[in-house]
């Protein structure tokens, strides 16, 4: 099969259109004529996902900036393992199965994730209202997708991935002042394990320098984020209910 070629991706988020997509692409050339699999980097991914995991945990500096980078390979090989496995036409009911189970259970802010980076922040500034955070976030998440299944919300279409096509998914600018705020937010909400990162790599400097604990403060974002959507959910369900009895 002829090796990809480079060009502009307009999909996902901006961060995907204009960062992971073409680094991915770039990584993809890179291994196209070797005997590396999809399933392979999905594998290695996790890898260093759980590593990154255990490096969060320590509760150092050294620990969190190890992690970090860690965990960003694994961020840039999840966008990796899925186009490679379409490009070379590798699709594999196991490779999905993986993909979509060890995300879930290890790299998921509202996870693992989450539990890892809280406990090593926690052995730093001794902080117990991390875990109070984190757990009413959760319950966040859980309320969305329960509205979601429970009230018929969720969306049944066309899942195919369009990495090749100029189809601008969330575009921030040149759409209108609501729907780039509505874009942006989604983006936002898409990449939330990021303010957690940033956060926990500052968070030993700024907490010794000035006593702030910019992880906690972080965390209270990323709370409320995940608030809008199964308010959202919880409001169209109401509405869908008493249009039915008019």
């Amino acid at each position: 099969m002829e090796k990809p070629k480079r060009r502009k991706f307009r999909q996902e988020t901006v961060i995907h259109s204009y960062i992971t997509r073409p680094l991915s692409i770039e990584i993809i050339r890179l291994i196209w004529n070797t005997n590396i699999t999809a399933n392979h980097i999905t594998v290695f991914r996790i890898v260093l996902n759980v590593i990154a995991l255990m490096f969060f945990i320590r509760g150092s500096l050294a620990g969190f900036i190890i992690g970090f980078v860690l965990f960003q390979i694994h961020e840039l090989l999840d966008s990796v393992d899925g186009m490679y496995a379409r490009l070379k036409r590798q699709q594999s009911k196991i490779g999905v199965w993986m993909e979509q189970f060890f995300d879930t259970l290890f790299s998921d802010i509202n996870g693992l994730m989450g539990m890892a980076l809280s406990y090593g922040a926690y052995q730093v500034t001794g902080n117990f209202n991390y875990f109070i955070v984190l757990f009413f976030s959760v319950v966040s998440v859980k309320l969305f997708y329960d509205y979601l299944r429970i009230f018929g919300l969720s969306k049944k279409g066309n899942t195919e991935h369009k990495e090749y096509t100029e189809e601008s998914y969330l575009p921030i600018f040149g759409v209108g002042f609501l729907r780039g705020v509505k874009n942006l937010y989604v983006t936002i909400l898409t990449w939330q394990n990021q303010i957690l990162l940033f956060a926990i790599i500052c968070l030993i400097p700024l907490y010794e320098t000035f006593g702030f604990d910019i992880f906690y403060y972080a965390l209270i974002c990323v709370l409320m984020i995940n608030q809008p959507p199964w308010i959202y959910a919880a409001y169209v369900s109401f509405k869908k209910v008493t249009n039915d009895n008019v």
